[in-house]
């Protein structure tokens, strides 16, 4: 489960392999040396180097500490495993021994002291007895000495190269620990120090399993210390090996006494919120004598002429009409003649009771201006209803009439592509002129001779076509084309088709082009902008394909390679006009990738037009040549039949552009207008402003808002702090560190929630806050989690669309029901161990797997686990986990527990391999732990029948 690691023993500079080491002294080495002079005469010698030892040492650069563990100020250190802390530099622990072997003892050491056994001043230990036990305590192990070059080593990379293996890096770095074990609960100091004197001698020596102090009457330098205190004893591992599945005995069952009118006792058992997978609910006959007196105390008489009786509560109103007429085996029914039920109800009203101001602030909270809202709304119910009888009576009847006087509105009112109404009906594309929707038009108009209406109807029709003067420029070129269409002898009808498609084209290009650029305008996004014209383009270019072959179906002879060199129909030659094309790559292209370069160049003509803002040109300029070229490639009218002779007679043929300006529907943009600004319509502008600032509260009507209360509360957490009993009864009997398998119990969830929201809805009426009375607010007990979402979800629907006649706890009360096979009842887990309050970042699943779950070694697929849906602390030590599986299917899985995780830890309660440093760090490395329990094993412990399961 961890990755490989690498260890290696010790490492230093490879010149002190040659140096003379002598006690006392610090290392030699003798160097030899050849002087050359300038003559070439040379010389030789020899120098004797001396290198530093921990005599040199003063002090130890903060920066060349990597890491420590446990580290600085860590309340809760584990008892199992080994202080230590890393060095960048590989070499550093070794680099100053005043020795040589193949086991290399490090110069520094690594204390861990008590509060009473330091004797530390000015960041020196003294040379005390106290000192001296420190270090005795650090130098022994399970009470023998402990090796002192075990206490360092070297972690590098797989496949260092030998050259760069005195360098520091990421992978590569050296580790100095303390073989001290821990006390639980201790306060620690730790400290590093020189492992030898100032005159090269070690501060201890061992033989055999005795350890010898010599401390020397000088201070020892303290080079860096931290603190930390021990935890409880144990670690994951340890406290998960202590878990175990006991007998659930009597848990999840209450002994109650009920006291009839008549003073009789009866004993009876009542389910908690969680119960045993044993236990099943009793029949409600054995307790016959106690549902006939509660039917006395529910159901009483008032006397004659004199007040109604105030009796027990009546569980269900307002979400049944008459909860006493209630079918046999309902909800309803159950929670007034069934003690065992009715007393959950009455636990959910005294929760209601205790909790009320939390919840209270809650629904407060939620309901935000409540009260301002409804002032609001009455506000605009007067103003709609006032606006509607003016807006009626004031505005004239006719079409045109009603536009001229509202358009100044249309400024400001949106259209479907956000830019404005006016903006939209007054483009380039239309007759109709944004002046006459101005305030300064609307005036102008009005003081006309002529109705407004009526101007604005004749402006939207448009300017007559107009003759031109026989003597004008553009006569004479109209001439000049009619000739030498006679002298083509060209089919009149041709020339016609060929004008009526520039001429619808032109309309069409300049609509959409209108369209784009308004919403251009108002995006910000350029990758939307890009989108859009994407999709504009295509529909366009669509749109004139049909149009030219429906027109002008001469034009599809022009789609080969006679008539048009490269293989491209009008509108791929377009778009290479227009600059959009692009050549063949030089290596040639196959079909699909041919036809994909034609299909961007075609369009590329079209947005051109779209973005260009010149579709006069566009049509009339590129489109109108190609057409004519096409149609006429051949013709007598030219010597010859290539293109190159067509010579400049093209410029003889040209078309007039039309209008492209359409007329306006007055007919419909009054309708529109109507809908928009009416007071009296569906959806009036001040009632959807209003609805929009009023989040969280339905505007169905303009009467007095009634708020849909939904806390988002678990309400379980009320019952764990007034009522634990409830909770789980017998949960103070449950052995330490047990594993309990459970099972919700929906019974107590109906009445509980019932009871609840009885009392909740009473409290927010009685305190004035105007919620919907038949809502129900508090839908949540454990609020099981979505996982894919993370949000909690509510345990029941609302109990106003509980099925008539349903019984408590019945499964289409549950609102995740599905998720459960149809059933109502949840499996929990239930952990009374301190694993969770110590790791509360522990990973808790269920692995479905049929046998032994081999294949947990490795990280589980995800498509086998199934998360826990709730969870929650009954006490520090008392966790549960729910999940979304009927309990019965527990057999079907594995429970698995997987440690948080962690830094890398070197275990001190593990076998060790002491043959070098190296292969003791190899054998103490913590894995991280996952723990896998039997389904099987934990539904058989759980009933009672273990069957010999241990």
């Amino acid at each position: 489960m961890a990755p490989d690691l690498n260890f290696r023993s010790w490492r230093r500079p490879a010149l002190l392999n040659t140096a003379q080491f002598s006690e006392g002294k610090p290392p030699t080495v003798s160097v030899g040396l050849t002087a050359v002079d300038s003559t070439g005469r040379s010389t030789t010698g020899s120098y004797q180097a001396t290198f530093r030892w921990p005599g040199d040492v003063r002090a130890l650069n903060a920066s060349a500490i990597r890491h420590r563990a446990p580290a600085p100020s860590v309340q809760d250190a584990e008892t199992t495993k080994f202080v230590h802390i890393d060095f960048w530099s590989p070499d550093l622990p070794w680099r100053y021994t005043p020795q040589t072997g193949a086991q290399l003892r490090p110069w520094l050491a690594l204390l861990v002291a008590a509060p009473d056994e330091l004797d530390l001043a000015a960041n020196t230990l003294g040379a005390s007895n106290r000192t001296r036990g420190l270090v005795e305590a650090n130098a022994t192990f399970d009470g023998k000495a402990f090796p002192p070059h075990l206490t360092a080593h070297l972690q590098v990379p797989d496949g260092e190269d030998p050259a760069v293996a005195g360098t520091p890096a990421a992978q590569r770095f050296s580790r100095l620990l303390s073989p001290r074990v821990l006390t639980p609960q201790t306060d620690y100091t730790a400290l590093v120090i020189p492992a030898f004197r100032a005159n090269g001698r070690p501060l201890w020596t061992i033989a055999g399993d005795a350890v010898t102090v010599d401390l020397g009457g000088s201070p020892i330098p303290v080079f860096d210390l931290w603190r930390f205190r021990s935890g409880e004893e144990g670690d994951f591992e340890t406290l998960a090996a202590r878990l175990w599945m006991p007998d659930p005995g009597q848990v999840g069952r209450a002994s109650l006494t009920y006291q009839q009118s008549d003073g009789t006792d009866i004993a009876m058992e009542v389910r908690g919120a969680l119960s045993s997978l044993k236990d099943a609910q009793p029949p409600v006959g054995d307790l016959t004598a106690v549902t006939k007196d509660l039917r006395s105390l529910t159901q009483l008489v008032p006397p004659d002429g004199g007040p109604e009786p105030i009796g027990m509560p009546q569980y269900g109103v307002p979400w049944v009409a008459d909860p006493s007429t209630a079918p046999a085996d309902s909800w309803t029914e159950t929670l007034h003649l069934d003690p065992r039920e009715r007393i959950h109800a009455g636990t959910g009203v005294r929760m209601g009771i205790l909790a009320q101001e939390d919840l209270m602030r809650a629904a407060t909270e939620q309901a935000g201006a409540l009260a301002e809202a409804r002032v609001r709304i009455a506000q605009l119910a007067a103003g709609l209803e006032l606006g509607r009888r003016t807006y009626s009576a004031a505005l004239p009847t006719d079409e045109a009439e009603r536009i001229a006087t509202l358009g100044p509105m249309t400024a400001r009112l949106r259209s479907g592509d956000q830019s404005t109404v006016q903006t939209a009906i007054t483009g380039s594309d239309s007759t109709l002129s944004a002046a006459l929707l101005t305030g300064a038009g609307n005036r102008l108009l009005h003081r006309a001779p002529s109705e407004p209406g009526q101007i604005l109807a004749a402006a939207n029709e448009g300017a007559p076509p107009t003759t031109p003067d026989p003597q004008s420029e553009a006569a004479a070129s109209a001439d000049a084309a009619e000739q030498v269409w006679d002298q083509a002898g060209v089919d009149r009808d041709l020339i016609d088709r060929i004008n009526k498609f520039l001429c619808e084209a032109l309309r069409r290009s300049v609509r959409a082009g209108s369209t784009f650029r308004r919403q251009r305008s108002v995006e910000t996004d350029p990758e939307r902008i890009a989108r859009r014209l994407f999709k504009a383009s295509a529909v366009l270019l669509e749109e004139l394909q049909q149009l030219l072959a429906d027109a002008v179906p001469e034009t599809r002879a022009c789609n080969n390679e006679d008539l048009i060199n490269i293989g491209q129909d009008l509108f791929a030659v377009a778009g290479q006009v227009v600059g959009a094309g692009t050549q063949p790559p030089p290596g040639g292209e196959t079909d699909n990738e041919r036809h994909a370069r034609l299909d961007q160049q075609r369009r590329g003509f079209t947005a051109h037009l779209l973005t260009d803002g010149n579709e006069e040109g566009g049509i009339y300029g590129v489109l109108a040549t190609l057409i004519l070229r096409c149609v006429l490639d051949g013709h007598p009218l030219w010597p010859g039949t290539r293109r190159d002779h067509w010579g400049d007679r093209f410029g003889d043929l040209g078309f007039s552009a039309c209008d492209p300006g359409s007329a306006v529907d007055l007919g419909r943009l009054s309708a529109a207008l109507d809908a928009a600004i009416d007071p009296g319509g569906e959806q009036p502008p001040a009632r959807a402003r209003l609805g929009a600032r009023l989040d969280g509260l339905p505007m169905t009507d303009l009467g007095p808002p009634r708020y849909p209360l939904g806390l988002d509360f678990p309400t379980w957490s009320l019952l764990n702090q007034y009522e634990r009993d409830w909770l789980l009864p017998g949960a103070d009997d449950l052995k330490p560190d047990s594993i309990t398998a459970l099972k919700t119990n929906p019974r107590f969830i109906d009445g509980y929630l019932v009871g609840l929201n009885t009392q909740f809805q009473a409290e927010t009426r009685w305190r004035g806050m105007a919620s919907d009375p038949t809502g129900t607010p508090l839908r949540m007990f454990f609020a099981p989690v979505d996982p894919a979402t993370g949000s909690r979800n509510p345990d029941i629907i609302p109990i106003g669309a509980w099925p008539p006649g349903s019984g408590l706890g019945a499964a289409n009360h549950l609102a995740g029901a599905a998720a459960l096979g149809g059933g109502a009842e949840r499996l929990v887990i239930l952990f009374n161990s301190s694993l969770f309050r110590r790791y509360p970042r522990t990973v808790v699943y269920l692995h479905a797997a049929a046998g032994a779950p081999a294949d947990l070694k490795d990280p589980p697929k995800p498509a086998k686990d199934t998360p826990p849906c709730l969870t929650g602390s009954i006490t520090p030590d008392l966790v549960f986990f729910g999940f979304d599986i009927p309990a019965q299917e527990l057999d079907n899985y594995w429970l698995v527990l997987d440690e948080p995780p962690a830094e890398l830890r070197f275990r001190n309660d593990q076998p060790q391999n002491r043959s070098d440093s190296a292969n003791f760090a190899a054998s103490t490395i913590d894995q991280p732990t996952r723990v896998a329990i039997s389904g099987a094993d934990l539904r058989a412990w759980s009933t009672g029948q273990p069957g010999g399961v241990k």
